[in-house]
């Protein structure tokens, strides 16, 4: 009974947004599909969500998630000059069907 109990304590959780990196994963790709961004870095999220996410490195671990279930990917970033900055492309399939974030073309 008890591994049922836990089971379903984590279910409830996760719905409450318990888990603060699933829970900014949801705003984060919310800004991505209102904005229609295609690729972005690391400090243009942290820009548009500064209020909610005070340190650039609150966003590693979203950004990680997105990762993983394949929203986002990470893409290399180009030699430069100062503190480069993680770059990411958007999954197409993140918009839906003929790119329009779900809605039919």
């Amino acid at each position: 009974m008890g591994n049922y109990l836990i089971d379903h304590a984590l279910a409830v959780f996760e719905e409450m947004g318990a888990d603060p990196a699933r829970d900014g994963a949801r705003v984060v790709l919310g800004w991505i599909r209102r904005d229609h961004l295609t690729a972005f870095t690391k400090r243009d999220c942290h820009r548009s969500h500064r209020a909610r996410f005070r340190r650039p490195a609150d966003l590693d671990p979203i950004l990680d998630l997105l990762v993983e279930f394949g929203y986002i990917r990470e893409l290399a970033s180009p030699p430069q000059v100062g503190r480069p900055s993680r770059r990411f492309a958007v999954n197409p399939h993140t918009w839906g069907q003929n790119g329009q974030d779900g809605q039919k073309g």
